[in-house]
C-alpha cells in the first residue's frame, strides 16, 4: 500500500468491471477518492494497469485484475485474485459492456450472444461471484451500468437494447433477493456519454444535442458521481431503482 494512501487496510474493496477506460476508469478514480481500495477489472491488462498506477500515484490503493466477464471461469479467477490481493469486495460496479450497431435482418446468433454474454450474463457472473462475501459481511453495494436503451429502444441495437433491458430486470430481482442480507442493488441508465463506446454510434444519432434538454452530451464524471452516491451512506435506504443520467433525454419524445 502506498505510504501516503488515503485509505486503510480496513477500507472497503470495490470491483469495477471494464475499469480500464471511459466510465469505468472514472468510476475507479471516484471510488478511490471516496476512500475505497479498487480492483480494476478489464480484459485489457495494459489499460487496467494504467488506471491502477494512476490511482496509486494519487495516494490510493488499486490493483489491476484481468477479467473477461463473459466467461464465468475468468470471473471466478478474478474474484479469487482480488480476495488474495485486497480482501473480499463489498462494492461491485458492473460497468463492462459492448454494443451492436447492426440492422435486425443482418444480426446473427453470434452477434446476439456476444453482446448478451458481456452486458447481461457478465453482470450475473460477477454478482454471483462476489455476492457471497457481501452476504457473509452483512452488507454490500452493487451498481449496474445499464442504459437509456434499457428504458426506451434505439434503432439497430437489438442485442444491446435487449441486454440492457434485461440488466434493469436483473437489478430489480437482485435488489429483492439480496436485500435481506444487507446488499443494495441499483442501476444507472446513462444517456449519450462521451466515451470510446459512444463514439461508435454518434454518426447514427444525427443531431444528438437537439434531443437533450441540457444541450450537451455527458462525460464519464457525470456517471461516476452518481455511482459514488449509490455506493455511499447517503443512499443507504435506496435499492432497486434505475436512475437515468442523460441530461433529460429520456423525457423527450
Amino acid at each position: 500500500m502506498n505510504p501516503t494512501s488515503r485509505d486503510t487496510a480496513d477500507s472497503p474493496v470495490a470491483v469495477v468491471t471494464g475499469g480500464g477506460s471511459g466510465i469505468g476508469a472514472m468510476t475507479c478514480r471516484a471510488l478511490s477518492r471516496d476512500g475505497m481500495r479498487i480492483a480494476v477489472w478489464d480484459r485489457n491488462p495494459q489499460s487496467a494497469e494504467a488506471v491502477a498506477s494512476e490511482i496509486d500515484a494519487e495516494g490510493g490503493t488499486a490493483v489491476a485484475v484481468h477479467a473477461d466477464v463473459a466467461n464465468a471461469e475468468s470471473v471466478a479467477r478474478a474474484a479469487q485474485a482480488t480476495r488474495d490481493r485486497l480482501g473480499p469486495a463489498t462494492v461491485l460496479v458492473n460497468n463492462a459492456g459492448i454494443r451492436d450497431l447492426i440492422p435486425f435482418f443482418d444480426l446473427t446468433a453470434e452477434d446476439w450472444h456476444r453482446v448478451m454474454d458481456v452486458c447481461l450474463s457478465g453482470a450475473f457472473h460477477c454478482t454471483r461471484a462476489l455476492a457471497p462475501a457481501m452476504k457473509a459481511a452483512g452488507h454490500g453495494v452493487i451498481v449496474n451500468i445499464a442504459s437509456i436503451a434499457g428504458i426506451s429502444s434505439r434503432p439497430n441495437r437489438t442485442a444491446y437494447v435487449s441486454a440492457k433491458t434485461g440488466l434493469v430486470g436483473l437489478t430489480r430481482s437482485n435488489a429483492e433477493d439480496l436485500g435481506p442480507y444487507g446488499i443494495r442493488v441499483n442501476a444507472i441508465a446513462p444517456g449519450f456519454i462521451s466515451t470510446p463506446l459512444q463514439a461508435q454510434s454518434d454518426a447514427l444519432n444525427g443531431d444528438i444535442l437537439e434531443r437533450i434538454p441540457l444541450r450537451r452530451k455527458g462525460i464519464p464524471e457525470d456517471i461516476a458521481g452518481v455511482v459514488s452516491f449509490l455506493c455511499g451512506d447517503a443512499s443507504r435506504y435506496v435499492t432497486g431503482v434505475v436512475i437515468p443520467v442523460d441530461g433529460g433525454r429520456s423525457v423527450v419524445y
